[in-house]
C-alpha cells in the first residue's frame, strides 16, 4: 500500500489558559512530508507540562521517522525510549520530575495505519462523515461509564472529567498504550487527532457533521477553531489528515482470479507450437491432393 495525503491541517492554540501545554508534530510552520503525526497534552496541575508533551512528541517522531511499517512492539519500544528521555530531563531539572503527558499517535505506512494513545487525547477515523474508529479515553469518567456508574451525558460535565488514568510520566516506567492497526483505508478518509480541549467544545455528532460537510479541510479546521475559542477553557490542538490515495498494488495471483482467460488465437498456436503447425500444413496438402485425384477420376469416368 502506497498512501499519499493532502496537505494536513492543524491547530495548536493556548486558548484561555495562561500557557500552552499541548505539543503537536510535525511543526505546521516547517515544510514537511511526514507520515507520522502526534498530538500530546501536558498534564495540568503538574509542573513542566509543556516540556513533557514536547519530549513525547519529539521522541516518538524520532523513532518512527524512518520506519517503513510499524506494529505494537514498535509503539512499546517508542514508549520506553520516551520515558528514558523524560527521566533524563527530570534528572537535569528537579522541578520536572512529576511532569506527565497524554499521547496520540498516527503512523501511515505500507501496511496501513498504526494508531496509539495514552490518556484522554483522542484519534478518530472518519469515512463519508461517519466515525469508523475512535480511541477510548483513559480517564476516570470513562471508567465509570464502562462500569455503568455514570451515563455519557453526566460524564461530559462531571467535575472529574479531566482526571486521566494513564499517562507517559517522568518518574514512572512502563506506561501501557493502546494500539490499533488499521488496513481498511480508502481515498478521502480522514484521520483526526485532538487534545481534550477540542472535546470540551465538540461532541462526536458535531465532529461527524463537520467532517461530512463539503467545505474544504482548512474551513473544517477554522470551524473547529471558532467553536473552541468560544467554548473551551483549555489549550486546544489537533491534526486533520485526509487520504489522497492508497494505490494498493494488485498481486498477479489475485489478478488471475479476477479475470476470465481469453480464448487462444489460431496464430498463437502456430507461434508457440511450430512442430504442430508443420504437421497441420502437411495434412492440408494431403487432403488437397486426394481431392484433386478424386476430381480427375470423376472426369475420366464421364468420358
Amino acid at each position: 500500500m502506497n498512501i499519499s495525503i493532502y496537505p494536513p491541517q492543524s491547530l495548536n492554540e493556548q486558548g484561555k489558559r495562561s500557557n500552552n501545554e499541548d505539543s503537536i508534530f510535525p511543526n505546521p510552520l516547517a515544510k514537511s512530508n511526514s507520515n507520522v503525526f502526534l498530538v500530546c497534552d501536558g498534564v495540568g496541575g503538574e509542573p513542566c507540562g509543556e516540556h513533557a508533551s514536547r519530549i513525547v512528541a519529539t521522541s516518538f517522531s524520532d523513532y518512527f521517522k524512518n520506519k517503513q511499517v510499524s506494529d505494537v512492539e514498535d509503539v512499546l519500544t517508542a514508549i520506553s525510549l520516551t520515558e528514558k528521555a523524560m527521566q533524563q530531563f527530570g534528572e537535569q531539572h528537579k522541578e520536572a520530575r512529576k511532569m506527565a503527558s497524554t499521547m496520540t499517535f498516527l503512523h501511515l505506512h505500507q501496511k496501513g495505519a498504526t494508531i496509539a494513545h495514552i490518556g484522554d487525547s483522542r484519534v478518530y477515523h472518519f469515512r463519508n462523515g461517519k466515525i469508523l474508529f475512535k480511541t477510548a479515553d483513559h480517564s476516570w469518567v470513562n471508567e465509570m461509564v464502562k462500569a455503568g456508574v455514570l451515563d455519557l451525558e453526566t460524564a461530559l460535565t462531571h467535575a472529574y472529567r479531566n482526571v486521566v488514568t494513564r499517562v507517559v510520566q517522568c518518574n514512572h516506567q512502563g506506561a501501557q498504550p493502546e494500539t490499533e492497526l488499521i488496513s481498511d483505508i480508502q481515498a478521502e478518509d480522514l484521520f483526526f487527532l485532538c487534545s481534550d480541549g477540542i472535546l470540551e467544545s465538540l461532541t462526536d455528532m458535531q465532529l461527524e457533521f463537520i467532517m461530512g460537510d463539503k467545505m474544504d479541510d482548512k474551513e473544517k479546521i477554522e470551524t473547529i477553531q471558532e467553536a473552541c475559542k468560544e467554548r473551551s477553557k483549555d489549550n486546544f490542538s489537533c491534526y486533520l489528515i485526509r487520504i489522497r490515495s492508497t494505490n494498493a498494488p494488485v498481486e498477479p495471483s489475485s489478478l488471475a482470479d479476477m479475470t476470465d482467460p481469453l480464448p487462444p488465437k489460431i496464430g498463437d498456436d502456430f507461434q508457440t507450437d511450430p512442430e504442430g503447425a508443420g504437421l497441420m500444413a502437411k495434412a492440408v496438402w494431403v487432403l488437397l491432393g486426394i481431392s484433386l485425384i478424386a476430381m480427375l477420376l470423376m472426369v475420366l469416368n464421364q468420358k
